[in-house]
């Protein structure tokens, strides 16, 4: 019996979480790009930022099309350490701690709920769609506010025994080096990241109160 794969049975939605900004994608089930949507982050409280994700992800849901089954999962990519569970334990750059994001969404939406690291969520998108369908090991870098990485062995996302692996942007590069929101001392991504640059540029533009990074992509 030949089978064919109906990729508009159903649809799926995925949300890149930032500091500034959340970025939406309504997708079918092979990972087409349908719609998308995009809010602007000014206030990092979780309580504003958890109802302009909901905004967003409904926004994203009244524009599916008619299918047997709507959709089949909401997956959102958070620049902090979740653990295996999908708690967010850490958000340094949002200044989050122990925050229940995917129980929020869970209220409101009647599918599965799954809240990633972004970077792992980008290595294991990369994996399957992008540079590192060739590659059975890799390491993918999240470069933007902050710094944070995804590794793939052996064509598995590697999260290590509590899911936090990978966070290299809070490895420390100076001993007695600036201290971190994370609470160490001398971490990468104040040094090299895009929040690094915007506070290194910051004198040249001394009447702009937000710098615009977009000659850089």
């Amino acid at each position: 019996m030949m089978l064919f794969f109906n990729q508009n049975a159903g649809y799926t939605i995925g949300i890149d979480l930032g500091v500034n900004y959340a970025f939406g994608i309504l997708t079918d089930l092979k990972g087409n790009v349908i719609e998308q949507d995009e809010v602007v982050i000014t206030d990092t409280d979780e309580e504003i930022v958890f109802a302009q994700l909901k905004d967003l992800t409904q926004r994203l849901i009244d524009k599916t099309p008619a299918c047997r089954y709507g959709i089949v999962g909401i997956g959102i990519g958070v620049p902090g350490m979740i653990n295996n569970d999908g708690l967010i334990l850490f958000a340094p750059n949002l200044d989050w701690h122990n925050v229940h994001l995917k129980q929020y969404m869970e209220k409101y939406f009647n599918v599965p709920i799954t809240i990633e690291n972004e970077a792992k969520a980008g290595a294991h998108g990369e994996k399957i769609y992008g540079a590192g369908r060739s590659s059975s090991n890799l390491i993918y870098v999240s470069l933007g506010i902050g710094i944070g990485s995804g590794i793939i062995i052996e064509d598995k996302l590697y999260k290590g025994t509590s899911g936090i692996s990978g966070e290299i942007g809070h490895f420390s590069i100076e001993s007695n080096g600036r201290k971190c929101r994370c609470g160490n001392k001398g971490c990468w991504e104040l040094y090299s990241s895009e929040l690094a640059l915007l506070e290194k540029t910051a004198p040249l533009f001394p009447n702009e109160e937000n710098v615009n990074l977009s000659f850089l992509y």
